[in-house]
């Protein structure tokens, strides 16, 4: 069980918080390839579209780094042979903090490719 203080470290990073407000809106998880279309989308703050040329660099950073790190922590699971990611049953550990950090930064919302 993740402390208070894992807690923190662990959503210390913005784009771990974007992976796991994606999550919180999907039933089944996401692709990592959408997955970074969302997080690119909400770092621009501009349509999915318009971010295609970020998604490589994006879905590379969470792969390497913050999906393994949200999946140890047991708030993601993450299956790299299918690059596909889903929140874990330990993720209510977060939410707290998680909704607070939600009341000071935007988060990423699911949306079609085109923006919509």
């Amino acid at each position: 069980m993740l402390d208070t203080d894992a807690i923190f470290d662990v959503l210390a990073a913005r784009r771990r918080r974007y992976v796991l407000y994606a999550l919180l809106e999907v039933e089944d998880g996401l692709a990592l390839r959408d997955l970074a279309g969302v997080i690119a989308a909400a770092e621009a703050g501009q349509p999915i579209a318009a971010v295609a040329g970020a998604c490589r660099e994006v879905a590379t950073d969470l792969a390497r780094t913050h999906l393994p790190a949200l999946d140890r922590s047991g708030l993601v699971e993450y299956d790299p042979t299918r690059e596909r990611a889903c929140l874990a049953d330990g993720h209510e550990r977060a939410m707290s903090y998680l909704d607070l950090a939600s009341r000071y930064e935007r988060p990423p919302t699911t949306a079609s490719p085109d923006g919509a």
